[in-house]
Formats: C-alpha cells, structure tokens, sequence
C-alpha cells in the first residue's frame, strides 16, 4: 500500500489553488542558482585573463561611473514649492532623499572597496560581502537593505 502513495502532496491535499505550487518550484529553482553562484571558485583568474580583485576593481569603477549625480532638493524645493504645497510634490521630496541616500552609499561603499582592493584601507566583513557579490554579479546586501523596493513584494 505504502508503495502506492505519492511521494509529493498536491497543493489541494492543503487546500491551496493548483498553482501555489508554482510558486514554491520557482523560489526552489531561483535559490540553486544562487547556491550554485556561490559554489564558484572565488579566486585565481576571473573573466578575461584578470584576477579576481581586479575584476571586482574594474566592476566598482564601471558602477562608480553610473551613478548619477544627487539631486539638489532646495533647488528643486525652491522652482517647485510655494505656497499651496501639493501631496505628490511631498512625495517628490521624499523620493529624491531616498534617491540621494542610494546613490551616496553606493558611492561611499564602492570608493571604500576599491581603497581596501589597494589595500590602503581594512576589509571589513561587510566589503567582504560588497566584493563577492559584485563578483557574482549579485546585488550586494548593504545595498539590498536600504533600497525600498526589495521589500514590497510589487517592486520585483
């Protein structure tokens, strides 16, 4: 009898839609391949005969060169703002701080690794984590946790 049974449960035996399962199969396929992009050799020759520092270096700088410019919120304050301030130009204000805090701490933390690539600077456990996941083509994680996106499930 045992042998008759299925080894997997469909999503109706828990009561939920056929296509939870869907779901849960593409989350499983999303996170082998990021244990897989972890698995790979973090040193000796990276991409095109580089080593793996200057391939982090390379990337930092290419990034560093795309990053925008900040915004300057008085001057915006100061063409668009008057006296009847409306609800959209508050969120306008709000989005470009958020805006120019990203940008500045994508600055920042890349000038600080490439400072540390050279080692003029310590490596410190969290440019550690900058430097893999740049090398993995990932979104580093003190990125990924001041960006507003990447907790509201409709900005994926």
């Amino acid at each position: 009898y045992i042998e008759s049974l299925q080894l997997t449960n469909t999503p109706e035996v828990f009561g939920l839609h056929p296509n939870a399962e869907i779901g849960y199969y593409t989350k499983s396929a999303r996170d082998i391949w990021v244990q897989l992009i972890e698995l790979q050799p973090q040193s000796g020759e990276a991409t095109g005969g580089m080593s793996r520092d200057e391939y982090i270096d390379s990337t930092a700088a290419d990034i560093l060169k795309r990053v925008p410019p900040q915004y300057d919120t008085d001057k915006v304050w100061k063409t668009f703002g008057g006296e009847s301030i409306s609800p959209t130009f508050v969120v306008l204000l709000q989005e470009l701080a958020r805006f120019n805090n990203l940008t500045s701490i994508i600055t920042r933390s890349l000038t600080t690794l490439r400072r540390a690539l050279k080692d003029e600077v310590g490596m410190s456990n969290e440019m550690d984590d900058l430097a893999r996941a740049l090398y993995n083509g990932q979104l580093p994680p003190m990125w990924k946790k001041i960006n507003i996106c990447n907790k509201k499930k409709s900005c994926h």
